[in-house]
């Protein structure tokens, strides 16, 4: 399971959970909740975002280097099934989140050197509630604290917030249309244009 890698995997990115992990500055219970479930969605231009999210698989795999640095026939063959597995699974939440959180740093981040993944990232599970509870309350409570990040998790796969968008990565002030009926790119448009000045300067930062 995606949840059971070793540290030491995760802190060198040798796996694909590791390396998301890694970019969105997500680790813990939660990203393997999210990892573990599949991205879906009944509005067909979704599809077109699934696809770039998972074209980040290449970018890992270049990222992480070729399997003939591994000395151990053993060791490299349970690398290679791992990336197998990545490249050919489908879409997880976590992976359109971090594809999500890349597209509006690479849209609003103007210092080269600066890497807003993490606090975009940040913005959506706070946007969709999966950030009101942490690791430490999963400590204390387990059993509460996964129920409640798998029902915002459903919530948010099925469209299961207001028709702003409240409850899911993208609420709105004042919604044009019902934000269950559109595609996640359009909604996360509709956010930045509430969430920018005309300057296109991002206005809303997470604390």
């Amino acid at each position: 399971m995606a949840v059971q890698l070793m540290t030491d995997e995760v802190r060198n990115a040798k796996t694909y959970l590791g390396w998301l992990q890694e970019k969105s500055g997500c680790s813990g219970v939660l990203s393997g909740i999210l990892y573990e479930v599949d991205f879906e969605s009944d509005i067909p231009q979704d599809k077109i975002q699934t696809d770039k999210a998972k074209e980040m698989r290449k970018t890992y795999a270049v990222e992480v280097g070729s399997v003939g640095e591994f000395s151990d026939d053993a060791e490299k063959k349970k690398y290679i099934d791992r990336l197998w597995k990545s490249v050919h699974n489908p879409c997880s939440l976590l992976e359109m989140m971090v594809y999500l959180a890349r597209s509006l740093d690479s849209i609003l981040n103007e210092d080269e050197e600066k890497n807003l993944v993490p606090e975009f990232f940040k913005i959506l599970l706070e946007n969709s509630g999966l950030g009101a509870l942490d690791d430490e309350d999963y400590d204390l409570r387990p059993d509460y604290v996964r129920k409640y990040w798998l029902g915002r998790v459903d919530a948010v796969l099925h469209k299961k917030y207001s028709e702003t968008g409240k409850g899911g990565f993208f609420p709105l002030e004042n919604p044009r249309c019902d934000q269950r009926k559109v595609s996640i790119w359009h909604q996360l448009n509709a956010w930045l244009e509430e969430n920018s000045d005309e300057d296109g300067q991002f206005l809303k930062r997470s604390t």
